[in-house]
């Protein structure tokens, strides 16, 4: 059996290498235990993206393990609290706190996702805003999961786990997939479409932002408009890596680099200002109207 070391991992750029990497490691193996002996706190990307891996590893037949001797006492509170022990198969509830709790979705169920997002995120009332808004931002973030699962192919459905930070008066989401990837979604479709010209990784997320693009007839796009308005708006930022690109969208623009790292799925770090003042609503006339 393998013993794999999980350190402190936060959401920096270096924290995403270092999660894509473990999963690089343990790929294709079969029994695996997870030692936390090293880590003194985990956010919400690295949550949601361990229960993924686990969750890939165990529909392939693997089995892995966790060392919960080895979980200090603040991580362990931390993982029980969201949900994701007792996901894990530990005895221990969840309770609310601080986290938005760990979620694995089998399937697009729009309804359900909203209505989690809705109780277990603003509804905690660490973002005091009117319900309006309210919805109008639950629909903006309910576009990556339905991203996730129209362009991913996943066989394994999509993880999240999210984390309100007091101190830093920030909330935080992640939503992972184990699919193809963004740049293979954009490739395939140009592909299709005629186009012979290789693009990089970072060139595929760029295309994929634009708005009115779409792989799929009759969606959306995965431009998400919206949701780079809102986090521009809010002062917030997105991240998205998927292969060895990544998007960064935040109050001073666009920025599409490469990463010395590869990861075939996609995970999506979402981060906003609890602060109201960067909060707007659209009137009648698609006047934006600040608070």
């Amino acid at each position: 059996m393998d013993t794999i070391f999980i350190p402190t991992i936060n959401d920096d750029p270096q924290d995403f290498v270092t999660l894509f990497r473990i999963w690089n490691s343990v790929h294709g193996k079969n029994e695996l235990q997870l030692d936390f002996s090293s880590c003194n706190f985990l956010r919400q990307n690295a949550v949601a993206f361990l229960g993924g891996m686990i969750t890939s590893i165990q529909s392939n037949g693997g089995r892995v393990s966790l060392i919960i001797n080895s979980l200090g006492p603040a991580i362990k509170a931390n993982l029980e609290q969201n949900g994701f022990l007792y996901a894990m198969g530990e005895s221990a509830l969840p309770w609310d706190g601080n986290s938005i709790p760990y979620r694995m979705d089998n399937e697009n169920d729009s309804g359900t996702t909203s209505h989690h997002l809705a109780e277990k995120w603003i509804g905690q009332g660490w973002i005091n805003i009117e319900s309006r808004l309210a919805y109008e931002i639950i629909g903006n973030v309910l576009e990556i999961y339905i991203n996730a699962f129209t362009h991913s192919r996943s066989s394994i459905g999509v993880f999240s786990c999210g984390q309100n930070y007091p101190n830093l008066n920030v909330l935080k989401i992640s939503v992972v997939d184990f699919g193809i990837g963004i740049p293979k979604s954009v490739r395939d479709y140009l592909v299709a479409n005629g186009t012979s010209y290789q693009i990089s990784d970072e060139q595929a997320l760029k295309i994929a932002f634009q708005e009115g693009f779409s792989t799929k007839p009759g969606l959306g796009g995965m431009g998400l408009k919206l949701l780079k308005e809102f986090i521009q708006k809010n002062k917030g930022c997105l991240d998205i890596y998927s292969h060895s690109g990544h998007a960064i969208i935040d109050a001073n623009g666009e920025r599409y680099e490469r990463m010395n790292s590869f990861f075939e799925g996609t995970i999506v770090n979402i981060s906003l200002n609890c602060d109201q003042k960067f909060y707007y609503l659209r009137d009648e006339n698609n006047q934006q109207s600040f608070f």
